[in-house]
């Protein structure tokens, strides 16, 4: 069985929400304070919500409340202010769905501004999968079905790993030499290897595993996979600069994709998209998703807003944060 949560999400437009509300979840809440994380449970009139509180060099404490739900009411938004103020944080901040939303976190002594910067991506690729395998198959771009049918004939395996299995040693490690190099290469910053590590000890079994491509006795590929309220989430992944042109990827990927099914799950979220973006990498992930459902429309968020308690705490925020982007 795999990890439900307590009912199905969706946002406005009917889509399922990014990681099925993982990231909003209590399991996710205990993966954190495993980490050390100072994170508060935030009871509401219909639901508990979890957020951390953050401090920052001379400004103070704030409070983040990720993926906020869809479906909350006015006195929800009460509630989350009231366990700001109580921890002493100056300002919350929170992804935010609709327009709706962020007037409901304007009231007294308190008022909402778009974030300096996005906590989460904009937008996910979210796979509906109420089709079945072989239209979703007959569906992708001619170009992801060759290169899975490639990777087949070149005899690229796919293993699904867990924490408990005697492989997870070597396999993790395979993973993490392989994001390190990629970190490297395209100098972009990735969680330390800890992180992983208290993610895959800390989730429960059958809410996360690590998905490898093997080519030649040597791991090519590997993904780390969650599942959880009914969506499958891809959630990170690495690929080595050798062996490229055996197409590990789009197997992996398939391979994930054949297991929710079989889990009975509903969704399939490839994870951040980016439909306006310059950055030849970010066009390039986009592009490999789509290729596996060329008809899906990506499903927005409104990104990040400040919901500011202490007006010239958050000034002093805003304004450290300019000198910081000037110096770097």
């Amino acid at each position: 069985m795999y990890a439900t949560g307590d009912t199905i999400a969706y946002m406005s437009n009917a889509i399922f929400i990014p990681e099925g509300g993982l990231i909003q979840s209590a399991i996710w809440a205990d993966f954190l304070r495993a980490k050390g994380v100072n994170v508060i449970a935030i009871h509401t009139d219909n639901r508990t919500l979890y957020g951390s509180v953050q401090r920052l060099p001379f400004v103070g404490n704030y409070l983040y409340v990720p993926r906020f739900p869809c479906d909350v009411s006015v006195d929800s938004c009460e509630a989350i202010v009231q366990a700001a103020r109580s921890h002493n944080c100056f300002w919350i901040r929170t992804d935010l769905v609709s327009d709706e939303q962020v007037d409901m976190f304007q009231g007294p002594g308190y008022r909402s501004f778009s974030a300096p910067h996005d906590m989460q991506t904009r937008e996910n690729f979210i796979v509906d999968l109420s089709i079945s395998a072989d239209d979703l198959l007959a569906g992708m771009k001619s170009k992801t079905r060759y290169n899975i049918r490639l990777a087949e004939k070149k005899e690229v395996g796919v293993r699904v790993v867990h924490f408990s299995d005697d492989y997870f040693d070597e396999a993790f490690q395979a993973f993490f030499t392989m994001v390190s190099a990629t970190a490297v290469r395209k100098g972009v910053r990735f969680h330390g290897e800890e992180h992983y590590l208290q993610m895959f000890a800390t989730l429960p079994h059958d809410a996360i595993a690590l998905y490898v491509a093997m080519y030649d006795g040597e791991v090519v590929a590997a993904n780390i996979m969650t599942f959880y309220g009914g969506v499958a989430t891809y959630l990170h992944g690495a690929t080595s600069d050798r062996y490229r042109t055996v197409m590990a990827p789009f197997l992996l990927q398939w391979q994930a994709l054949m297991d929710t099914y079989s889990r009975g799950m509903d969704a399939y979220d490839f994870g951040g998209y980016y439909t306006q973006t310059d950055d030849p990498g970010k066009k390039g992930i986009s592009r490999f998703k789509k290729g596996f459902a060329p008809h899906t429309v990506p499903t927005p968020s409104g990104g990040s807003w400040d919901v500011v308690l202490v007006a010239w705490r958050y000034r002093l925020y805003l304004c450290l944060q300019r000198i910081k982007n000037i110096l770097t």
